[in-house]
């Protein structure tokens, strides 16, 4: 028993059933019990079997479920071991049952559980002598989820404690409202006991940022306090709020637990059916009032000081009915429960069997047998056993809570569902947090989101945009009426034009996304944009192949071939038809529409957007589209260093550069970050204005600036890349069979110098298209012969300078030689001075010499003489 005024009523009930069944009973309390789990037994005489009753009170507080069970498993195991009980009543809670459960499967005793509703213990594999006279919450958990639809509410939140009876009780309602359609917004737990006001506001503010405000509460009425009050601290009480309680919370007096009226009203509660017709229900009622309900009854005087130590010393009212509760709904369950074990054992000793002359096991489990065969008429109604040892049947009172009191209006069964009471009507009940009378007057359970208004920023860039339009249409026009001048007409003026009305319609799309958004203009603006972006990317691609096969592939280039612009306008056209197809699958199968989404920036608030069941129809055709832009950009890179008319190759390859960058910054910024539909607007609206400006300066800007000049193509050409004398020079490096190609080509470049074809470029005559395209192709012969010429030129300037850096090593080995031929000059002088001078000493000395001799003969003359 749990030791609360609520819990000594349901004992006070079981001592009741227990007297009455055998028409006397002595009540007595033993004067030397135990403060913390006093006992007290009423004995009778049973035919030749005696009987004993004893029960445990104990202190059980939702705070502190643990305890609780072990002071369950404590009191079970005194009451079957020591005492040999053949089965008890109890526990009463979800939580202290599951721990005592397991204990009365050892000892094979039944037990029958008056207020332990979890749907858990409905598991007889693990719960196998556990029975219940009190509905499982998987009947409260359908009672609560068809008053939700019956009200019309299609999604809710809940919050319950992380225990037996809290989990799985929400688990049941859960599954009970999925069942039938409705949805669940947000479900938080909380750890029973929780006192935390940061944890608790934590939970809280989950809920409330849903939309959602149909609030389940599924715990016991102490942790739900607790819940309440931080609830109102956060604002999540009062007009827009609804709040539904299980019967832990159900029939709690609000005011009296400290929360305002603001909170209660309009509470919604679920308990057991408590108010019967039958025979026996009344006839207790007046037992009830006249004999146990007051001083020196069964039920205790509360101001008899012996007993007031056993409650809450904040809990001492004089009877159970200043309690706030007459009768607490759960009292009827404990007196059917005590009259349903009485009776099979009754049952048992009619038949002979009784512990005298049976083992305990043996007889404890016949009792469990007998209690599932039990069927009888309670004053809570009839009471017998399902296949799981739950009550065969379920009944709930609805109440409401008007700001005052607690009115119950209406009932449901699990067979008739909803059934108003006396004379409460869907018309005149409930009353709601709002004030609103009637089941018609319930609030809507979701906020109202406001829808996004547009902002006059949004008008800058539509300003923008028709200022680009009027440029664009200025373009148009020039282009027309400058088609004869050579400057115009070197771009393509066909290529040009469907540019030019590519970037037109992408403008027209933008127009059309600034008012709010229709179908009709959801799906206008997407065939817009997707065509535009055909025509003018795909005309670029168009221009570049063109370049790239008459300037770059030289294997594929013939003079005798066609090259005029519906040669490469042709993969435009088939570019055309598969956007166009991919459009009208798209269209047909899943059309873009208006639709309404929450912002995750905004709390309760709703934009409306285009968009289509399945968002892979957008992504995919921007993805296709991303992949011809990569391809144009491999082009353009090979491309990139060939010298053409105005340099036609880096216009193009900047073009598609940019247009990638911004697509790149487009998707970093509209993918991950949630924009407002002004703030989208204004990114996508600016990023085409830069493309398309973009593509259309560099085309148009330097052809408009030479006109203003009042240059020609060759006067560009010579001042800005010195095509001519490139292509003179190259020529001089040509081979006899080459420069038969080169003076063919020369005397097409001559022409179109002469005067005659200087006035046909720029506008002496009117030629015809053809003639035109016939222009525009020698001029592109032409630079693609000077473009061979500058590669062969720049090969000879090569040459040049490695033979000029031989020249100078020959010239400095020369001077070497030369500085040598000196130094052996300077040596044959030295020489040859040596040798002469060695000549005349030699002669001096053969003179000397001859001399010498001549006197030598002399004397020897004389001496011979």
């Amino acid at each position: 028993m749990r030791r609360s005024p609520a819990g000594l009523q349901r004992e006070a009930a079981a001592r009741a059933a227990f007297c009455e069944f055998f028409g006397e009973c002595s009540v007595y309390r033993s004067a030397d019990s135990d403060a913390q789990n006093p006992d007290s037994a009423c004995k009778m005489q049973a035919g030749n079997s005696r009987i004993n009753l004893t029960y445990h009170v104990f202190t059980e507080s939702s705070t502190s479920e643990n305890s609780n069970s072990n002071q369950a498993v404590s009191a079970a195991i005194d009451v079957l071991l020591n005492l040999l009980c053949v089965g008890f009543l109890g526990p009463n809670s979800s939580g202290t049952s599951k721990a005592v459960s397991p204990l009365a499967t050892i000892f094979g005793a039944p037990h029958i559980s008056y207020a332990a509703t979890s749907a858990e213990l409905s598991d007889k594999s693990n719960y196998g002598y556990f029975f219940r006279t009190t509905p499982a919450d998987n009947g409260q958990a359908r009672a609560i989820a068809e008053f939700m639809q019956y009200t019309g509410w299609e999604s809710f939140s809940i919050i319950n404690t992380l225990d037996a009876y809290g989990s799985f009780g929400a688990k049941e309602v859960i599954l009970s409202a999925r069942s039938i359609g409705l949805s669940v917004a947000a479900h938080q737990e909380v750890l029973s006991g929780e006192t935390s006001e940061d944890v608790l506001q934590e939970k809280l503010k989950k809920i409330s940022s849903t939309r959602v405000r149909v609030v389940i509460i599924f715990m016991l009425d102490e942790d739900a306090v607790r819940v309440l009050r931080q609830a109102e601290l956060l604002g999540m009480t009062g007009e827009e709020w609804t709040w539904l309680a299980s019967d832990g919370l159900s029939g709690f007096d609000f005011i009296a637990g400290g929360l305002s009226e603001k909170t209660a009203k309009g509470f919604i509660g679920f308990n057991p059916f408590s108010t019967y017709t039958n025979s026996e229900y009344t006839s207790f009622q007046g037992r009830w009032n006249s004999t146990y309900n007051r001083p020196g009854g069964i039920i205790t005087d509360y101001k008899n000081s012996s007993y007031t130590s056993l409650i809450s010393a904040e809990i001492n009212p004089v009877n159970y009915n200043n309690y706030g509760e007459s009768f607490n709904s759960y009292a009827f369950y404990s007196y059917d429960a005590m009259l349903v074990l009485l009776t099979a054992i009754d049952d048992l000793a009619k038949e002979g069997i009784n512990p005298c002359n049976r083992t305990l096991e043996d007889f404890r489990s016949g009792l469990a047998m007998k209690i599932r065969q039990t069927s009888l008429e309670g004053i809570s109604g009839l009471v017998s056993f399902d296949e799981n040892q739950d009550r065969d049947a379920s009944e709930y009172d609805v109440k409401n809570y008007d700001g005052t009191t607690w009115r119950n209006f209406a009932t449901w069964t699990s067979s008739t569902s909803f059934t108003f009471k006396n004379s409460f009507t869907s018309e005149n009940t409930p009353v709601w947090s709002n004030g609103q009378i009637g089941i018609d007057a319930a609030p809507s359970g979701t906020v109202q989101n406001t829808l996004y208004e547009f902002q006059n920023y949004r008008g800058i860039f539509l300003a923008f945009t028709v200022l680009e339009i009027g440029l664009v249409l200025g373009l148009i026009v020039l282009t027309i009426l400058l088609r004869n001048n050579g400057i115009i007409k070197a771009m393509s003026i066909n290529m040009m034009q469907i540019i030019n009305f590519g970037a037109l319609l992408s403008l027209i799309g933008i127009i059309l996304m600034y008012p709010e958004p229709t179908d009709s203009l959801c799906q206008a603006s997407p065939v817009l944009l997707h065509i535009a972006y055909v025509l003018v990317y795909g005309t670029l691609f168009a221009k570049n192949n063109r370049i790239k096969h008459i300037l770059v592939d030289s294997a594929d280039f013939s003079e005798n071939r066609s090259y005029s612009d519906i040669v490469y306008l042709k993969p435009v056209a088939a570019m055309m038809i598969i956007f166009t197809a991919y459009i009208l699958a798209w269209y047909v199968t899943d059309p873009p529409k208006v639709a309404t989404t929450g912002s995750s920036t905004v709390e309760f608030e709703d934009y409306q957007v285009c968009r289509s069941m399945n968002s892979w129809w957008f992504y995919s055709i921007n993805i296709i589209e991303v992949l011809f832009l990569l391809v144009g950009i491999a082009v353009a890179w090979k491309v990139r260093n060939v010298t053409n008319v105005f340099n036609e190759a880096k216009a193009i390859a900047m073009s598609l550069y940019a247009t990638v960058f911004v697509a790149v910054v487009l998707m970093g910024i509209l993918i991950p970050i949630e924009l407002n539909p002004d703030e989208f607007y204004a990114v996508f609206s600016m990023g085409l204005l830069v493309t398309t400006s973009t593509t259309l300066g560099l085309f148009y800007g330097p052809r408009l600036w030479a006109i203003h000049n009042k240059e020609t193509v060759e006067s560009y050409n010579a001042g800005s890349s010195h095509m001519s004398s490139k292509f003179r020079v190259t020529r001089q490096a040509k081979t006899p069979h080459q420069n038969k190609s080169v003076a063919k080509d020369d005397k097409k470049a001559n022409n179109l110098r002469s005067p005659t074809a200087r006035s046909s470029i720029g506008g002496g005559i009117s030629p015809s298209p053809a003639d035109s395209d016939r222009v525009l192709q020698d001029l592109l012969i032409v630079s693609h012969k000077m473009k061979v010429t500058e590669k062969e030129a720049e090969g000879l300037k090569s040459k040049l300078i490695d033979a000029e850096n031989e020249r100078k090593a020959l010239k400095n080995k020369v001077k070497e030689m030369e500085e040598l031929v000196v130094k052996l000059m300077d040596e044959k002088i030295m020489w040859e001075t040596r040798a002469k001078r060695s000549s005349v000493s030699m002669s001096k000395s053969f003179t000397r010499g001859a001399s010498s001799n001549d006197d030598r003969e002399s004397k020897q003359t004389k001496f011979v003489k």
